[in-house]
């Protein structure tokens, strides 16, 4: 994930130039469907991922993807 200021804002005029791109729209429907929520499909896909942060118990991982799933939508602007 893009966490810099400047970065975000580059991303931003990037997704405003091609918000109609096919690619765009479905990027945003997979994130709307399978990543918007830490209980939904493509999260737990990643929780239960052995090599994604290993040491942390499954709380641990849940708070780290609903930050991650906060910066997505924001990123997506899906509401």
């Amino acid at each position: 994930m893009l966490t810099e200021r400047t970065e975000y804002l580059e991303g931003q005029k990037f997704l405003s130039r091609h918000k109609d791109s096919e690619i765009i729209c479905r990027t945003k429907s997979i994130i709307a469907d399978k990543f918007s929520d830490v209980n939904q499909s493509g999260w737990q896909s990643v929780i239960g991922a052995s090599n994604f942060y290993p040491e942390l118990t499954r709380f641990e991982k849940e708070i780290k993807l609903e930050e991650a799933g906060r910066r997505l939508t924001r990123w997506f602007e899906i509401v």
